[in-house]
């Protein structure tokens, strides 16, 4: 037990910046991670899981489409065709330059929990009599948790005295 709590309390607390983030954002060509940690889902079913919760939840996605970006939701997955339906973002020129643009770059936050993935270039479709874009699945969906703080080395006697001291107010 005193080498479990040893080995918790033993690592580095360091304060993270919103820009410094533990993986790098630069994506090799077959999408992974650079560095070569990979927190990447490639299966079509988790994928198509993963896009519905978001849809269902209405979750917001920001779109990059290389000289800017539009916010949207994502409305359908259609496992069929292998393609998801996501809305039409607030202004005309935005919507256009989605449409012209041969790679999207999506991310959002549900939960606190960033995801990436990129797309190829999208169509336009009408759906419930407005117009939305469709696009085909992504092959890698990253979800990355980043944390603020991690871990410092600490005096671990304050730990383990306390812990000793909740556990006999425990058994006692």
């Amino acid at each position: 037990m005193l080498r479990k709590l040893h080995h918790l309390f033993s690592a580095p607390i360091t304060r993270v910046s919103e820009r410094n983030s533990l993986l790098p954002s630069t994506k090799v060509d077959n999408g992974e991670r650079a560095n070569g940690t990979d927190f990447g889902l490639r299966n079509p079913l988790e994928i198509e899981t993963f896009l519905r919760d978001l849809a269902t939840r209405q979750d917001f996605l920001a779109v990059d489409y290389g000289n800017g970006q539009i916010v949207t939701r994502v409305l359908q997955i259609d496992t069929k065709s292998n393609t998801f339906i996501f809305d039409y973002g607030a202004f005309r020129t935005g919507n256009r330059a989605v449409l012209a643009a041969n790679k999207l770059r999506f991310e959002a936050s549900p939960d606190g929990v960033k995801v990436e993935f990129t797309t190829g270039r999208p169509r336009e479709i009408s759906r419930d009599g407005a117009v939305a874009f469709e696009v085909e699945l992504p092959q890698v969906l990253f979800r990355v948790q980043r944390r603020e703080y991690f871990r410092n080395s600490h005096d671990r006697s304050v730990f383990l005295q306390r812990d000793a001291a909740r556990g006999k107010a425990l058994s006692s």
